[in-house]
Parts: structure tokens; C-alpha cells; sequence
């Protein structure tokens, strides 16, 4: 994107910490024992600490990750559920995004992240392995963007030289 990922998660992260430190009180932590009811509530918590369009398409990935797990419980919920849920979280991103690989987006190191996970479960690697593999995918997604011209979203309004610059 335009270089200002790390700082967005930061406050996506910071506002989740929050929520998770009021456990216990009217509202506040999360359900962790239902993984669609808890990517829910991610997903309204980044929806009001993210501004901008990145709040919106973090918004979108999360709720479209959520309507997507079952409403069972956490024992319930299989890794191949988890790379389902990321994969339709993905496939909205794209649709009101009006994006896809290559565009320099956050999409660069997701797809490529989901891609691993999916291939690393179904070579038969564990829960960990296989995230392990995404997160890898994901590191080099975003390490090609440097350079890359920007085809959506607001570093498309920067020349890609001076995003090639961008730490």
C-alpha cells in the first residue's frame, strides 16, 4: 500500500488488547469459545479504531471470515474451517475492493498467505506448520510490493519510486 500498514495494525492491535483487558465487564472481551461470534467482534472493534478505507476492508475480511465459520463451538472449529473462513474473507475483500494480487494492496500478502495455508493443510501439516507457512507467504507477498507499481487503492496515487522508498 502507501506505507502505513504497520501503524494501522498497531491500532487495530492496541484496540483489541483493550477489549480483551475488559473481560468480565458489560460488553467487553470476547467469545472466545465461538470462533464466528469472536471474528465478529474483531471485526467491530477494527471497524472503530481503523479509519479510513483500510478500516472498511478489514471490516469486510473479518465479517465475510466470520459469516463463513459455524456458530459452533471453538472445539468444533477445524483448521480447513479456518482457511475456509479466510478464503471468503478474501473473496469480499476482492469483490468491494475492486482488487486482486498484484494491485499493491493488502491483497499481496493475503492471497499469497491463504495459498500456503490451504496447500500446507492439505499436504497434511498441522494447525501450526501450516500457519507458519502462511505467515512466511505473507512476509514475501508484501517484500514483492516494494517497487510495484499501485494499481488500487490510495498509493495508486504515488509514484511507485517513491513508494519503493518506504521502510
Amino acid at each position: 500500500g502507501d506505507g502505513d500498514c504497520g501503524t494501522t495494525l498497531a491500532g487495530a492491535a492496541s484496540a483489541l488488547l483493550r477489549q480483551l483487558g475488559q473481560e468480565g465487564q458489560e460488553g467487553g472481551g470476547l467469545a472466545l469459545h465461538c470462533p464466528a461470534a469472536a471474528v465478529q467482534q474483531v471485526a467491530r472493534c477494527v471497524r472503530s479504531a481503523v479509519g479510513g478505507s483500510s478500516g472498511a476492508l478489514y471490516d469486510i475480511l473479518l465479517t465475510g471470515a466470520a459469516r463463513r465459520l459455524k456458530a459452533g463451538p471453538l472445539y468444533d472449529t477445524t483448521p480447513q474451517d479456518w482457511a475456509d473462513a479466510l478464503s471468503a474473507g478474501l473473496a469480499a475483500v476482492q469483490k468491494y475492493g475492486r482488487a486482486d494480487r498484484g494491485c499493491r494492496t493488502m491483497l499481496d500478502a493475503l492471497l499469497p498467505a491463504r495459498d500456503a495455508l490451504v496447500a500446507s493443510l492439505q499436504a497434511g501439516a498441522d494447525a501450526a506448520t501450516a500457519a507458519a507457512a502462511a505467515a512466511a507467504a505473507a512476509e514475501a507477498g508484501a517484500a514483492a510490493t516494494r517497487g510495484m507499481a499501485a494499481a488500487a487503492g490510495r498509493s495508486s496515487y504515488v509514484p511507485a519510486a517513491v513508494l519503493s522508498e518506504v521502510e
